[in-house]
């Protein structure tokens, strides 16, 4: 069993709009989030966000406001009550159950702090992952307690054992090269409708 949260805050100041709240293939990017991580079996789905409260979803603050995606990860764990919890930012429409289950198998938490998937060029995705509650938390405060450290997710992966998992890993999953595209931009949300309309699954 895991907990899943997922990340809906940020300015979306790229985007122009809130993210949580776009829709793409008749539902919003927060709803395709909460559908994909019940589908994958998880225990419990809370959304972390301290400006958006959706309805009929549990909604959890930023404990370190304006800390980013960090923070956010932050405030995940401290109100995570089991080991294995998986993050996922609201801006992955094509991630799927299948992808999610696949990370979760390969998580050892006496092995490994976290379990992360490269994208096809190789750039690891800390926002589609999975964490061990205890160490993550620990090294999260350790880096949000120090006004003067990064505050990038990139700091808090540093300090962990990581289970990077190569994209030839998961390749022969449906629609691999596009299970991580990330919507940043409206050049982004347009080819993801695009893609949809080209009979992409969301």
């Amino acid at each position: 069993m895991f907990e899943a949260f997922i990340l809906a805050g940020g300015r979306s100041s790229r985007m122009g709009k809130n993210k949580p709240e776009i829709e793409l293939g008749g539902s919003t990017l927060l709803q395709h989030a909460a559908d994909v991580l019940q589908a994958a079996g998880a225990s419990r789905i809370a959304v972390v966000s301290s400006a958006f409260a959706p309805a009929g979803i549990e909604t959890i603050p930023d404990i370190f406001e304006g800390r980013g995606a960090l923070g956010g990860i932050h405030s995940a764990m401290k109100h995570a009550s089991g080991d294995t919890v998986f993050i996922l930012a609201c801006d992955f429409p094509f991630v799927t159950a299948g992808l999610i289950e696949l990370l979760l198998d390969k998580f050892d938490s006496h092995e490994y702090d976290a379990v992360i998937p490269a994208q096809p060029d190789g750039r690891i995705q800390p926002l589609a992952a999975v964490y061990g509650r205890e160490r993550c938390l620990a090294e999260c405060e350790a880096i949000l307690g120090n006004d003067e450290a990064s505050g990038a997710v990139n700091a808090l992966i540093d300090r962990l054992k990581t289970r990077v998992v190569a994209f030839e890993e998961y390749s022969g999953l449906e629609n691999s090269q596009r299970l991580l595209l990330n919507l940043n931009t409206p050049e982004d949300l347009e080819k993801a409708e695009k893609l949809v309309d080209q009979g992409q699954r969301v």
